[in-house]
């Protein structure tokens, strides 16, 4: 099967556009774990490369967005209060 470099471009622009609306109307909650996400690997790349800096230092976020809970890679706990 081949693929024209036009067809391609269509299909991978598509896609993007695809992402981009499923990242919009996502929940706040996987927004936040997407972010949380972003920012683990940054200082995993970055941190392997130099030093950080002290405002790139990961910090530890116990507490909430909205309502009580933990952030955590797997996303927000929620807490019983």
């Amino acid at each position: 099967m081949s693929v024209t470099s036009l067809e391609l471009m269509r299909r991978l622009r598509d896609g993007k556009d695809a992402l981009r609306q499923a990242r919009r109307n996502a929940p706040l909650a996987e927004k936040l774990r997407q972010i949380v996400q972003a920012q683990h690997l940054y200082v995993q790349v970055v941190g392997s490369r130099r030093s950080l800096e002290p405002w790139e230092r990961p910090w530890d976020v116990p507490s909430v967005i909205s309502e009580s809970g933990v952030i955590n890679p797997n996303g927000i706990e929620r807490t019983k209060t």
